[in-house]
């Protein structure tokens, strides 16, 4: 809210030139490989992700995966339940 950067319009007149800005803030790190969401991981809302800095992503990352955690220790799909 009130970042004309992150701006999209409205609903009744969005303004999709911009939405790739949207796209730059990814929720990655040295740990994808080892969570048991990689390659499914939601993400964190991009906004969070550029105004948080590192330690918002390290703490998205984190929540992330404990949240994950029980479903891959008792073997369930990941995917389906996130």
């Amino acid at each position: 809210m009130n970042d004309p950067d992150l701006a999209l319009g409205s609903l009744a007149a969005p303004d999709w030139r911009k939405n790739g800005l949207l796209g730059r803030e990814a929720l990655t790190g040295p740990h994808c490989a080892g969570c048991p969401l990689a390659g499914r991981c939601p993400g964190e809302c991009p906004s969070r992700l550029r105004y948080n800095g590192p330690q918002g992503r390290a703490l998205a990352c984190a929540m992330l995966r404990a949240l994950a955690q029980p479903l891959a220790a008792h073997g369930e799909n990941a995917h389906a339940s996130a």
